[in-house]
């Protein structure tokens, strides 16, 4: 033992000389310094939309955001504006002065700079907005997660969703407002310049934003799926539904997402633009020179892809489990007077006629029915939330579609006479509120339309007051209880005249609980 502890020794010290020598503080901090200049740099520059490109990238809505120091007054250019306005004199000449052009410019630039998102100005003006809907959001999701967690065990698997899809839009929510309250507030644009300080921030950033939203909706969609099932065919669900195909269903989806997003680790980078007129050094994060990025993928395949995963499939999908839902739950209600002589092997009856079935597997069966048509309810309020962010995507996609289409009939390869992109300002604010309000809404749909949820958020929020309402109510009980004996007793007429004293006793004693509860 003692030799093979030598060895190990050795060799820990042969790998931990051999491999990287831990950095000194001192390299450390110069490194956090550095980066904080580098970040501090690109946070003043000047952030601006193109007008004439379309980037493969949800977080900036598909806009192109440019980035450039922008045109300032250096020393040097102001010593020599300053020497030939002195070389001028009184002489009189039509040329203006290199001060006032120089002064000219960046008067453009400003402009430029400072109209870069003025469709978002109703989101900046709103500071406190976004920081409401963080915090009431993450309490609500929190909430719903653990509440979901004890459902999970009442063999109600779909809730499951539930508790991943709070997880999701917990982190989609600070991906966003968070991002956009920093800027209303200390004028940071976050993203923006972690995205522009490396090359591989910019690839993982958009493949993790785009893996979370695709993810989301593909949630969406198993959710409503279920729910339908749920509601449809609750027996047979019950019987062959598990906890198990939830979770084996979502590690499917991961894989085949992180294998669809993939793509971001080697076509994305950061690209500077050569034609960028009077600005010097404009970079964006698009489509890089590094992988051999064909003109069908970038114009046909991803965009399509990513329209129909995070877009147009969790909407006419999701429309069509909770529309098919309620309308399977307006039959049964329509049925449910003559219920008893229908056949049994109805679609419309099959609700109330496997009822003592569903009370052999589940524990509460107006449970199962409470949550199982919430969801449907949730689902409908994602899709309805949904609409005007895939109508934005729709119809940024068909722009530059038939842009590409008319440079390639023209011959041009400037795509920026052909392409332009939308900035309506109330779109865009209504599209980022409906995205904002979504992770609160399952929350708060369940709270309305569930019982035994409110019950089990209550007991969360305030445990004490649970506890002594349920001492109060056993008190009550037995007391109701007492009473009902006392009065079987003093009808009893063998008791009545054994015992006379004890029976006035109860009767006295009952009166006084009668009026003490009056009081």
């Amino acid at each position: 033992m003692g030799r093979g502890g030598g060895g190990g020794g050795r060799i820990r010290f042969r790998a931990s000389k051999s491999g990287h020598a831990p950095e000194s503080p001192d390299e450390l901090d110069r490194r956090l310094r550095n980066s904080t200049s580098k970040f501090a740099a690109i946070n003043s520059g000047c952030f601006y939309k193109s007008d004439g490109m379309f980037c493969p990238e949800r977080l900036t809505d598909y806009y192109c955001v440019m980035w450039t120091r922008g045109l300032q007054l250096e020393d040097e250019e102001l010593a020599v504006a300053g020497g030939q306005l002195r070389g001028v004199g009184n002489a009189t000449t039509t040329q203006p002065p290199t001060w006032a052009v120089v002064a000219e410019q960046q008067l453009q630039a400003a402009d430029i700079c400072a109209g870069d998102f003025i469709d978002e100005s109703i989101l900046q003006a709103n500071c406190a907005l976004p920081l409401i809907l963080v915090l009431v959001g993450t309490l609500l999701n929190l909430l719903n997660a653990r509440v979901a967690i004890g459902y999970c065990d009442r063999q109600l698997p779909v809730c499951f969703y539930l508790v991943v899809l709070s997880a999701v839009d917990t982190i989609i929510l600070y991906y966003r407002q968070l991002d956009l309250w920093l800027q209303s507030v200390f004028d940071m644009r976050l993203t923006l310049s972690l995205m522009m300080m490396d090359e591989s921030a910019c690839q993982l950033m958009n493949m993790l934003y785009s893996i979370l939203y695709h993810f989301k909706a593909m949630l969406q969609i198993a959710m409503a799926v279920d729910a339908r099932r749920l509601v449809v065919r609750p027996l047979r669900c019950v019987e062959r539904y598990s906890a198990e195909w939830v979770k084996n269903s979502l590690i499917l989806m991961c894989v085949i997402l992180v294998l669809i997003n993939g793509h971001h680790l080697w076509t994305l980078a950061l690209v500077k633009e050569s034609s960028s007129g009077e600005f010097d050094r404009v970079y964006h994060c698009g489509w890089g020179a590094t992988w051999p990025v064909t003109e069908l993928f970038t114009t046909w395949l991803w965009p399509l892809t990513d329209l129909l995963i995070g877009d147009l499939a969790p909407l006419f999908v999701v429309l069509w489990a909770a529309s098919s839902g309620y309308r399977h739950l307006w039959r049964c209600s329509r049925f449910g007077r003559r219920r008893r002589n229908v056949d049994t092997n109805s679609d419309g009856c099959l609700q109330y006629t496997c009822s003592k079935s569903l009370d052999y597997h589940i524990i509460d069966r107006r449970l199962f029915r409470s949550v199982s048509q919430s969801l449907l309810a949730c689902s409908l309020t994602y899709a309805a939330l949904q609409s005007p962010s895939a109508v934005h995507s729709c119809i940024m996609y068909v722009r530059f579609l038939s842009a590409s289409l008319a440079a390639q009939a023209s011959g041009a390869r400037d795509l920026g006479q052909f392409y332009r992109p939308t900035n309506d300002e109330w779109r865009l604010f209504i599209g980022r509120l409906c995205s904002a309000v979504q992770p609160l809404t399952n929350c708060l749909l369940l709270l309305l339309c569930v019982p035994n949820y409110r019950h089990d958020a209550a007991r969360l929020l305030n445990p004490g007051r649970l506890r002594w309402t349920k001492c109060l109510r056993r008190c009550q009980r037995a007391t109701a209880d007492g009473d009902a004996r006392a009065e079987n007793i003093s009808n009893n007429p063998t008791i009545v005249g054994k015992f006379p004293a004890a029976v006035n006793v109860m009767s006295v004693n009952r009166k006084q609980r009668t009026l003490l509860t009056a009081v």
